[in-house]
């Protein structure tokens, strides 16, 4: 709720089969955002990937290639709700660093090029 989206875990389905797999699924989250919140101190993914010494404002679609709506692991993953919005609340410590990341539905046409960020200019 405190990030305009509906987060949901497999937690329980009525058998300890699955009571465990939720406990799993929470462990991994909980592990992965400790690794990235101790080594970045943040609590959002950083746009650290650059293309042509600019970063792509659409990295926060997928970072190295990757496709983060794209991504499922088969039964275990949600829907993805293609009309959710969400802005990062972090940004890297560093003089004209990417403004924290936004994602949101593409609108298409011509709005749908993100552009990129210039750390020369801070634009």
């Amino acid at each position: 709720q405190g990030f305009n989206a509906n987060f949901k875990f497999l937690l329980w389905d009525d058998n300890e089969v699955w009571y465990k797999v939720g406990l799993v699924n929470v462990a991994a989250f909980l592990a992965q955002a400790t690794v990235e919140a101790v080594g970045d101190d943040t609590c959002d993914e950083l746009n650290w990937q650059q293309v042509a010494g600019r970063y792509a404002l659409s990295n926060s679609c997928g970072q190295e290639g990757r496709s983060y709506q794209d991504e499922t692991c088969g039964i275990y993953s949600c829907l993805v709700d293609t009309s959710m919005e969400v802005t990062a609340v972090s940004q890297m410590n560093q003089v004209r660093a990417p403004p924290p990341f936004e994602c949101r539905p593409s609108t298409g046409g011509s709005n749908s090029y993100a552009g990129y960020w210039n750390t020369n200019t801070g634009t």
